[in-house]
Parts: C-alpha cells; sequence; structure tokens
C-alpha cells in the first residue's frame, strides 16, 4: 500500500471522456505518443505525424502528469467502437 501512496504523492491522474480533452492536451498527447510509436518502431522515422487520428474523437484521453511540473508522465488512451468501428 505504501508504494501506491508513494505514486499518488507524485502523480496527478485526469481521465477525459470522448471528445472532451481540449485540444492543447490532444497536442500534447499526439506528441508523447508519436514519441513512443517511434521508439518502437510503429511509425517510420521520415513520416512522423502530429495530427490526430480517427480515433481520438471517440476516445476517452487518461493523462498522468508530475505533481508539481505538470510534465506528461504517461498516457493513454481508451478508443470506443462507435462511431467509427476498430
Amino acid at each position: 500500500m505504501r508504494k501506491l501512496e508513494k505514486f499518488l504523492e507524485r502523480f496527478e491522474t485526469t481521465v477525459h471522456a470522448p471528445g472532451t480533452l481540449p485540444q492543447k492536451e490532444l497536442e500534447e498527447c499526439i506528441r508523447f505518443r508519436t514519441e513512443i510509436y517511434l521508439a518502437e518502431g510503429y511509425l517510420p522515422e521520415n513520416n512522423p505525424t502530429d495530427a490526430p487520428d480517427g480515433y481520438d474523437e471517440q476516445s476517452a484521453h487518461i493523462l498522468t502528469r508530475t505533481v508539481g511540473t505538470g510534465h506528461l508522465a504517461g498516457y493513454c488512451r481508451m478508443i470506443f467502437d462507435q462511431p467509427r468501428p476498430l
């Protein structure tokens, strides 16, 4: 339990329902995930993207930031199947 308490002291997490993530934060999330996609080889290095994809609007976005600095430390999205099928 102490590890969870330590985590909660250092990080804060927000969840945005589909279609509610502010544009500035969406752009930050896209940059974050693009870095991961490039590092993992999901995107070619000569063709990174900074544009939203077709699933952003139908996804819940989960952001974890460091307390104090607000630095984005983790990001996840939960893609819902409607209206665009996966």
